[in-house]
């Protein structure tokens, strides 16, 4: 019950901002609908209530008013609880940290890092970049001093850019070869979500004529050359008629008569039919699809269908140097508004698997807006901070690593964490991966802190979640512990409502089963002259004999031992290789029920009363009345 409320809860504060911007204008929320011990209730709160889960559907008075009763049932509940105090209560505040940290951490991650990521990402789609790399492959195992030495390999191979060699040659001295081809060289023009991401933003950082830093990815080390930046030239979605280059120059002069016929006018599904030549795309009236550069086209076909007219009927014929084209731009990809265009960014990102992002870059924007300042010097001695026995602990406590969130933290504290931790058994084990999750567990402190001083409405929607733990308390305490209930109460109910609580006949049997079916057959001719099921195994190996018994109509065994009379066997039964018997031993007739074997079925279904007589006594504590005519 406790799960299914908590996943209850979590749906509620995962759709409560939605709620919130669907009130409708048509209410003054201002007005009153309730009042319990003289404190207002509001239509405003009642809205943001039942819109938790409505997504936005248009309020109507009606449903607000049938919907009013339970509400405030709802708010009696939370008053009971803070009176007892339960919102302070540990186990409650432990739950509401954990969620909350947890909520905070997506609501970064929805609101702002993937939000940063789109933005990011459509800023860069408006241009086309043309680069030249050199690469120098890292397989995969590669040791440290390996690793180092391409590095080193890098630098120099910029060095060597920056002092005007010319791209080729230091593509020849640098870059891994494979197949004699050099994996480095120069790029097709290049759109965002293109590349690797890594590679990407070492690209998009640079200017026309700057040369990158050596950056890694998994194909090795590069050094990104930028040659020259464009505005992006829109996707166009192509169809073609192909033909092949032949030794007699067949396929000119049949690109040629192709084109001859579309301007004496034969239609181009026709045209596709009598000549291309291009299996894949005929069949589908010469639809290429999209095409746009870095969409692995040959670069000279990209700019020619970026230079075709999309307005004619078809284009003149192309020459490649593997065959003949004549086109056509069936269109050019556009965004009704900037809302679509954004659609499909996320979509565009959601495929590339972008949004799969690390906790690492939540904390990095937590960082920021908690205007994280680390002090590098003292950070970058931490090793020789915690080995140098000329330290006292004094000095060592005075030392400050980094600011966060209006806090300084010391190497006190990290050690301190540390040893709480048990992180650090000694000095030779720190490294600075342990400082990084200092840093991370003092954002995660203060993560919800942050989150509600960033967004407001993050602070109202934790709240209810606080609120919802709190009622679940008051629930568990005042109405769902069977152990909490009047035992008087509960029998005098049973002996009111006994035929609710009466068991079933109860059918004792027999299954015997073998992956043999001469086997099963004697055991069952056996049974059926007189023996036994629980003597069978005497007589016979690799029989399995189930003993059990069922009340439950719904048991698989049910509809075979059903038909049967005691002492009665079924015919042999298969399933797959299994071959089976039922031998039904007896029936017990139904009876009633003893209070105690009922106890948790009356306990169950004594709970909406329960429950009624409660709000009773907390509508006796608290006078409660209602408004729905105010409702309109």
């Amino acid at each position: 019950m406790k799960t299914g409320f908590l996943l209850l809860a979590f749906i509620f504060f995962s759709t409560y901002g939605v709620a919130q911007q669907s009130q409708t204008t048509e209410f003054d929320t201002s007005i009153t609908v309730a009042e319990i011990d003289g404190e207002s209730v509001s239509l405003g709160k009642l809205i943001s209530s039942f819109n938790i889960n409505q997504e936005g559907e248009e309020l109507s008075a009606e449903e607000l008013i049938e919907f009013l009763p339970s509400f405030i049932e709802y708010r009696l509940k939370l008053k009971k609880g803070r009176e007892l105090g339960f919102h302070q209560h540990p186990e409650i505040l432990e739950e509401y940290e954990q969620f909350g940290r947890e909520a905070a951490y997506m609501y970064w991650l929805e609101r702002k890092v993937k939000q940063e990521q789109v933005q990011e990402y459509m800023e860069r789609d408006r241009f086309e970049l043309k680069a030249f790399h050199i690469l120098s492959e890292v397989p995969e195992g590669s040791s440290a001093a390996f690793v180092d030495s391409i590095y080193s390999q890098m630098v120099e191979a910029r060095n060597q850019l920056l002092d005007g060699v010319s791209p080729e040659d230091v593509d020849e001295e640098f870059s891994s070869k494979r197949n004699g081809n050099s994996m480095g060289g120069p790029l097709p023009w290049i759109t965002a979500g293109r590349t690797v991401l890594d590679f990407e933003d070492a690209l998009y950082s640079l200017e026309p004529g700057e040369i990158s830093e050596p950056v890694r990815t998994q194909f090795g080390y590069h050094v990104i050359l930028l040659q020259h930046k464009r505005e992006r030239t829109p996707d166009r979605r192509v169809s073609h008629i192909f033909t092949q280059r032949g030794e007699q120059n067949e396929g000119f002069e049949q690109i040629q008569q192709a084109h001859r016929e579309l301007q004496e006018g034969l239609s181009w599904q026709e045209a596709v039919e009598n000549y291309s030549q291009d299996g894949a795309s005929a069949g589908r009236n010469g639809l290429i699809g999209w095409i746009g550069y870095a969409m692995q086209f040959p670069e000279e076909f990209v700019d020619e269908v970026m230079q075709t007219d999309p307005d004619i009927l078809f284009s003149e014929p192309i020459e490649m140097n593997y065959g003949y084209h004549i086109i056509r731009i069936d269109s050019v990809r556009t965004y009704p508004d900037a809302k679509s265009y954004e659609e499909s960014v996320v979509n565009r990102l959601e495929q590339l698997q972008r949004f799969e992002t690390g906790r690492e870059q939540v904390y990095e924007t937590v960082g920021r807006a908690g205007d994280l300042k680390i002090h590098d010097d003292n950070v970058a001695n931490l090793y020789n901070q915690l080995t140098d026995p000329s330290l006292s602990v004094t000095e060592k406590e005075d030392i400050d690593l980094f600011n966060f969130s209006g806090k300084t933290y010391t190497l006190a504290d990290f050690l301190d964490y540390l040893n709480e931790e048990e992180k650090l058994q000694s000095p030779s084990d720190y490294s600075d991966e342990l400082f990084d999750e200092f840093k991370n567990n003092a954002i995660r402190t203060e993560l919800i802190s942050i989150t509600q001083n960033h967004y407001p409405e993050f602070e109202q929607e934790i709240s209810s979640f606080l609120d919802g733990l709190v009622v679940f308390r008051v629930n568990e305490e005042f109405i769902w512990n069977h152990e909490t209930a009047d035992r008087d109460e509960l029998e005098a109910f049973y002996d009111e409502h006994r035929d609710r609580y009466i068991y079933d006949d109860l059918y004792e049997f027999y299954r015997v089963s073998s992956l043999q079916q001469d086997l099963t057959e004697d055991a069952l001719n056996n049974v059926r002259d007189g023996i036994h099921p629980s003597d069978l195994p005497v007589l016979f190996e690799d029989l399995t004999i189930l003993h059990d018994s069922t009340r439950s109509r719904h048991s698989s065994h049910f509809s075979y031992i059903s038909q049967l009379s005691p002492g009665e066997s079924t015919d042999m039964i298969e399933r797959g290789s299994l071959h089976s018997f039922y031998y039904l031993e007896k029936i017990d007739p139904s009876r009633s029920m003893t209070f105690d074997e009922a106890f948790f079925r009356v306990a169950s279904d004594y709970q909406p009363i329960r429950e009624e007589q409660f709000l009773n006594r907390l509508r006796e504590s608290w006078q409660v009345n209602l408004y729905p005519e105010n409702i309109q």
